[in-house]
């Protein structure tokens, strides 16, 4: 692929168990592939591939109980706070966790192309889900792992 891309993704930050922390939830952790007691972090950074460099463009702390938002509504918040700010990416780049509609939606709308991983149960057309669909690897124009 090439040009720049803007990247969404979320991080948890893990507590002991035994001291409280304000905005600290039970939620999955996709390094501790558990659930864990964390602080949920939603990052909007730019990555150049020319130069490989990131540029953290904004964050979100999630914490659905202060301001009612959900990871997908920072997610298109985001989106259109990169739009308003003169983003130009060659693609927006983000977690199987943000796949849905709604988002592939919103990227749409701002003329973004996206890239992400789809749940196997994703319908991709509207008779076919992901894993109805025949495509061989050696179709793939990268050396990317398909799960």
């Amino acid at each position: 692929m090439l040009g720049d891309f803007a990247s969404l993704d979320v991080q948890n930050t893990y507590r002991g168990s035994d001291a409280y922390v304000d905005l600290v939830h039970h939620q999955y952790s996709g390094n501790a592939h558990d659930v864990i007691a964390g602080i949920g972090l939603v990052n909007l950074v730019w990555y150049g591939l020319e130069r490989q460099h990131s540029i953290p463009i904004d964050y979100r702390v999630y914490d659905k109980d202060t301001d009612g938002k959900t990871k997908n509504d920072h997610f298109r918040d985001m989106l259109k706070l990169g739009k308003n700010r003169g983003m130009t990416p060659s693609a927006v780049v983000f977690d199987a966790w943000y796949s849905s509609l709604n988002n592939l939606k919103a990227a749409r709308d701002l003329h973004w192309n996206w890239v992400a991983g789809l749940k196997k149960n994703r319908k991709v057309n509207r008779n076919e889900t992901l894993e109805m669909l025949d495509f061989a690897l050696r179709h793939l124009k990268c050396n990317t792992t398909l799960y």
